[in-house]
C-alpha cells in the first residue's frame, strides 16, 4: 500500500471499470447522499438499479438505515428488542429483502434475517393466541347460550310458576268472594274485584260479575253475643236497638256506630219498639206496660189495660188498643202523648196500621172486614176494603193459619192486607181494590212491607224473601232464599234508593233494589219482541183495537249506546229506546192457538226482518209476509201468499240476508215447513213433518231446526228427528254467529249445547231451572250467544237472566238485575258485552257487564279498597294492592 493509505487502484481492461469490493459497497451504501466521487464511481462501474432514479435512491437510504439499526442491534449483542418491527420492517422487506446477498453486508443481512424472523415468530404466537381466543370465545359463547337457555327455561318456569300460583290465588279469592257474599257483601264484592285483578280465569269473572250483581250491600252482625238479647230494628230500617237485660244499645245500621246507650229500670223487660228508635214498649216488674222512653230515662205514657198495638212510621204517633178483646183505640200524639182520635171495637183487634203523621188508621177487627178511618177528620173511609173476606182479618184465633198483617205505603196512597200466603191491595184515595195474588208456597207470610211510592210489596214467608209489582197484579220481580226462619223488621228504607232491610237474628242485611225496581213498566204488554242479532233493532208488534201496531225501533237512544251509564249497579236500568226506524199496520194472523198475534224474525246476519200477518182480498183472507231492510227501514219485498186460514203458521224463520223464508205451516194431514225465495216470490220446496212453535236457521242456512225435534237441509230437503232436549219441550233455540253451537233451552229451564250440524251434544246447562222454590220451574224464554260465542245469555219466563261461559259451562255470577218482565228475546251487542233484553211490559233492558265497567262501580259502590289487615287475611301471600286506585 502507498504511503498516503489510500488503496491502489487498478483498472480491469476487460470492463474499462474499477474492481469494486464488499468494503466499497457498505461504505457507498451508507453514504446517503453525500456520495464520494468513488460512491459514483462505483455505481457507475456495477451498473447497479440502486443507483438509478428516485426508486434507487430510496433503496440506498432503507439500506443505509438498515446498516444502522444492525451496528446499533450488533453493540446491544443482537438484543431482539433492537430488531426492526412494524413499518420499518415492512419497508426495507419491501425495498431490501428480495436483494442479492452480495448487495447487503453480512450484519445487514442478519440483521434484517433476524427481524423477519422475529415477525414470523410473533405473528405466529398472535395466530396461536387468536386461535386460543376463538377457542375460549366459542367455549364461552356456547357456555353463555347454555347459561341464557337455562336462564330462559327457568324464567319461563317461574314465570308459569307465578302464573299457576296467580291462577290458584284467584280462584281462592273467587272461592272466599262467594262464601262471604251474605255475611260480609262489601267485602265479598272487593276480593271479587282482587280474584279479577289477579288473574282473569272463568272463577275470577264468575266472582266479579257476582259483585256487581249481588243486590246485598251491607250485613252488619250485632258484636252483642247474649243469647237473651231482644233486637229491633226501627226508623225504615236505619237504627238497631239491642236491649241485653237493662242495658239499651243504640247503633247506626249504615256506619254500624254506637249512637247512644241507655239503662232501664231493674226487673224491666222490652217488648217491641215504640214509636222511633227513642221508645220501648215495656212491662214493669209489676206487669204493667209502659211506653219508655229512652233518652230521658222515664214513662212517656202508662198504658194502664191497654197495649201498644202500632205506630206511624215517621214516629209522630202511636196507637194503644185492648189487650184482647173489644174496647176503646185510642191515637196518641208522640210528642206529648195527647189522644188524636178514639174508637171502639167490638172485637178483638188481630193487626192494625197507623199512616204518615197519624193521618190514617187501619183496623182489622176479628171476623170482620178492616176499617179504614181518617184521624183527623175522626171519620171512617169507604171502600173496596169494606166487601173483603173475614179471613183477611181472620178470628183472633189459633184456628187462623198465618199471620195477619196491614201495611201503608209510606206516603199513604195504598194499604195492604196480608193474611196466609195471599195478598190484597187497596187505593186509599179511591178506595178501589188494585187486585190480590198468592205467592204459591205451602207456608204463609210472616212479615211484610209496602214500599215508600206503594208500588211494591215485600214479603217473607220463612223460606223465602219476595219483591212484588203491584201494578200488574203482584209480579214477583224479585226473591231470594232466607238463611234463618226468624226474619223480622222487613221495611223500606225511606231515601232515593230502593234499600230493602231485615232482621235475621243478629244481623241486618241491606239489599239495593233499585236496579230491580227502576225499570219502566208499560201497562200496554207487546204481543210480540224481537230483538235483532247484534241488539241494535228491536221489533215491537203490540195490539191497537182490532188490529196491530208493528215498530221497528233502534236501540240506541240519543246519548249514543242506549246501556245508561250503570254507575251505581254496574248496568243500567234505563228501559228507553232510541228513535222508531219504521212503521205499520198490521192485521190479525190465525195461529195454532186462540192467538192472532203476527210473527217477525230477523235474519242471522240482521240485514232483514219478516214480519207475518194477514190481508182480506175478495173476501178470503191471505197470508203476507213483508221483508224489510233494516239497514234502509224500507220494504225490501212482499209475498202474498194463500190459504191463511186453513193453513194457520207457527213460526216463522228468515234466512242469511234475508234472501230464503221458511214458514211452518199446519196442513191437512200434518204439518209442514214451508221455503220460499224472497226475490223471485216462489215457493221452492216444501219440508214435511218439520214443525213447531220455534224455528232457527243457521248463519250460513245450511240447517233448519224447530222446536218439535226436527232439522232438515234446505238444499237437500231431507228432515232428520233428533231428540233435541232429551224429550223435554223445546222452548228457545239459538245458533253462535259462525254456526259451529246451537243452544236449545227447554220448559224445565234446562239448556244443552249441541255441534252445529246436530250430531253431538256437547254439553248441558241448569239454564234458569233452579230459580224456582216451589211449583214449576222456570221455562227457558230466549237464548242469545255473545259475539265470540264465549258467553250464552239465558232468559227466563219469569224474568231471570243469566249469564254462562260456554267453554267451561260455568254459570258467570248471579242472576242479573230485571224488572222481572218475562223475557221474549236476548241479543248481544257486536263489541262491548252489552247484552239486551226483550219483554212484554218492559221491551228493553241493556245490561253491560263489562269486567272494567264493573270493577269501578263496585269500587264507586264500596268507597275504597281492601285494608292492609284484609289484605293480609285473605291474600297472604302477595303485597298489598291498592284495587281501586285510591287509599284504601
Amino acid at each position: 500500500m502507498p504511503r498516503s493509505g489510500r488503496p491502489h487502484r487498478t483498472r480491469r481492461r476487460r470492463t474499462g471499470a474499477w474492481p469494486v469490493s464488499n468494503r466499497t459497497t457498505a461504505i457507498c451504501s451508507s453514504a446517503g447522499r453525500h456520495w464520494s466521487a468513488n460512491c459514483w464511481s462505483w455505481c457507475a462501474s456495477t451498473g447497479s438499479r440502486r443507483c438509478s432514479g428516485e426508486e434507487g435512491r430510496d433503496r440506498l437510504r432503507a439500506q443505509r438505515r438498515l446498516g444502522e439499526a444492525a451496528l446499533v442491534w450488533e453493540e446491544l449483542e443482537r438484543d431482539p428488542g433492537a430488531l426492526y418491527r412494524g413499518t420499518s420492517l415492512a419497508r426495507a422487506e419491501e425495498l431490501l429483502a428480495r436483494q442479492r446477498d452480495d448487495d447487503l453486508t453480512g450484519l445487514e443481512r442478519a440483521f434484517l434475517t433476524a427481524s423477519l424472523t422475529a415477525r414470523d415468530a410473533e405473528r405466529e404466537a398472535e395466530a396461536r393466541t387468536a386461535r386460543r381466543m376463538r377457542s375460549r370465545t366459542v367455549g364461552l359463547t356456547v357456555l353463555l347460550v347454555l347459561a341464557l337457555t337455562a336462564g330462559l327455561v327457568a324464567w319461563q318456569r317461574d314465570r308459569a310458576g307465578q302464573e299457576e300460583a296467580a291462577k290458584a290465588a284467584a280462584r281462592r279469592l273467587a272461592a272466599v268472594s262467594d262464601s262471604l257474599r251474605s255475611t260480609d257483601p262489601r267485602t265479598a264484592a272487593l276480593l271479587g274485584v282482587a280474584a279479577w285483578r289477579t288473574a282473569p280465569l272463568t272463577e275470577s269473572r264468575s266472582a266479579l260479575l257476582a259483585a256487581l250483581v249481588q243486590p246485598e250491600r251491607d250485613a252488619f252482625t250485632d258484636p252483642d253475643a247474649g243469647r237473651d238479647i231482644r233486637r229491633f230494628l226501627t226508623d225504615g230500617g236505619r237504627t238497631l236497638l239491642s236491649v241485653d237485660g237493662t242495658e239499651v244499645t243504640v247503633r247506626n245500621v249504615a256506619d254500624h256506630k254506637v249512637t247512644a246507650t241507655y239503662h232501664l229500670p231493674s226487673g224491666t223487660e222490652a217488648i217491641s219498639a215504640g214509636p222511633g228508635s227513642r221508645f220501648l214498649d215495656v212491662i214493669g216488674p209489676d206487669g204493667a206496660e209502659t211506653l219508655w222512653n229512652l233518652p230521658r230515662g222515664r214513662p212517656a205514657a202508662e198504658l194502664g189495660d191497654a197495649s201498644l198495638q202500632g205506630s206511624a212510621p215517621d214516629a209522630s204517633a202511636y196507637l194503644t188498643g185492648p189487650v184482647n178483646g173489644p174496647g176503646a183505640v185510642r191515637l196518641h200524639r208522640t210528642a206529648d202523648g195527647k189522644v188524636l182520635f178514639t174508637t171502639h171495637v167490638d172485637r178483638a183487634l188481630t193487626t192494625v196500621a197507623v199512616g204518615p203523621e197519624g193521618r190514617l188508621l187501619a183496623l182489622c177487627p176479628a171476623d170482620g172486614p178492616p176499617q179504614l178511618w181518617d184521624t183527623v177528620d175522626g171519620r171512617r173511609l169507604p171502600g173496596e176494603w169494606d166487601k173483603a173476606d173475614k179471613t183477611v182479618c181472620g178470628t183472633g184465633s189459633g184456628a187462623d193459619s198465618g199471620t195477619r198483617m196491614l201495611r201503608f205505603s209510606a206516603d199513604g196512597t195504598r194499604l195492604a192486607a196480608v193474611h196466609d200466603t195471599t195478598a190484597q191491595v187497596w187505593e186509599v184515595r179511591d178506595g178501589r181494590d188494585l187486585g190480590e195474588f198468592t205467592s204459591g208456597a205451602d207456608t204463609g207470610f210472616t212479615d211484610a212491607a209496602l214500599s215508600p211510592d206503594g208500588e211494591f210489596l215485600a214479603t217473607a214467608d220463612g223460606h223465602e224473601l219476595a219483591v212484588w209489582r203491584l201494578a200488574t197484579g203482584g209480579t214477583r220481580v224479585f226473591h231470594r232464599q232466607l238463611t234463618a226462619a226468624d226474619t223480622d223488621g222487613l221495611t223500606w228504607d225511606r231515601g232515593d234508593r230502593r234499600l230493602l232491610r231485615y232482621l235475621d237474628g243478629a244481623t241486618v242485611h241491606t239489599l239495593d233494589l233499585t236496579d230491580r225496581l227502576t225499570p219502566r213498566w208499560q201497562t200496554t204488554e207487546s204481543d210480540t219482541s224481537v230483538l235483532g242479532p247484534d241488539g241494535s233493532a228491536l221489533a215491537t208488534i203490540t195490539r191497537s183495537g182490532s188490529a196491530y201496531r208493528f215498530e221497528l225501533r233502534s236501540t240506541r237512544t240519543r246519548t249514543g249506546t242506549g246501556t245508561g251509564t250503570g254507575v251505581t249497579a254496574g248496568v243500567s236500568s234505563d228501559t228507553g229506546m232510541g228513535p222508531v226506524l219504521a212503521r205499520a199496520s198490521l192485521g190479525p194472523l190465525p195461529g195454532m192457538s186462540d192467538a192472532d198475534t203476527p210473527l217477525a224474525a230477523f235474519s242471522p246476519d240482521g240485514r232483514a226482518l219478516a214480519v207475518a200477518d194477514t190481508t182480506s182480498a175478495h173476501g178470503s183472507r191471505r197470508l203476507r209476509v213483508t221483508v224489510w231492510d233494516v239497514r234502509t227501514h224500507k220494504v225490501r219485498r212482499v209475498l202474498d201468499i194463500s190459504r191463511a186460514a186453513d193453513r194457520p203458521v207457527s213460526a216463522l224463520a228468515l234466512g242469511p240476508g234475508g234472501r230464503t223464508l221458511a214458514a211452518v205451516r199446519a196442513t191437512a194431514d200434518g204439518y209442514a215447513t214451508e221455503l220460499w225465495d224472497t226475490r223471485a216470490h216462489r215457493r221452492t220446496a216444501t219440508l214435511r213433518g218439520l214443525s213447531g212453535g220455534t224455528a232457527a236457521v243457521r248463519p250460513d242456512g245450511g240447517l233448519l231446526v224447530a222446536s218439535d225435534d226436527q232439522y232438515a237441509d234446505p238444499r237437500s230437503g231431507k228432515v232428520t228427528g233428533r231428540a233435541l232436549a232429551d224429550g223435554r219441550e223445546v222452548t228457545a233455540l239459538a245458533f253462535n254467529r259462525d254456526g259451529s253451537r246451537l243452544a236449545v233451552g227447554d220448559a224445565t229451564g234446562h239448556v244443552t249445547l249441541w255441534d252445529g250440524d246436530l250430531r253431538h251434544r256437547t254439553g248441558a246447562l241448569t239454564g234458569t231451572s233452579g230459580t224456582v222454590s216451589q211449583g214449576p220451574p222456570e221455562a227457558v224464554g230466549a237464548l242469545a250467544f255473545s259475539a265470540d260465542g264465549g258467553t250464552l245469555a239465558v232468559g227466563g219466563a219469569d224474568g231471570t237472566l243469566r249469564l254462562w261461559d260456554t267453554a267451561g259451562q260455568q254459570l258467570l255470577g248471579g242472576d242479573l238485575p230485571t224488572s222481572g218482565d218475562a223475557i221474549r228475546s236476548l241479543a248481544f251487542a257486536q263489541t262491548g258485552g252489552t247484552v239486551y233484553a226483550a219483554g212484554p211490559h218492559v221491551p228493553l233492558q241493556p245490561l253491560s257487564p263489562d269486567p272494567d265497567q264493573a270493577v269501578r262501580t263496585i269500587c264507586a259502590r264500596t268507597r275504597g279498597g281492601l285494608t292492609e289487615a284484609q289484605w293480609r287475611t285473605y291474600v297472604p301471600d302477595a303485597p298489598h294492592e291498592n284495587l281501586c286506585g285510591q287509599n284504601d
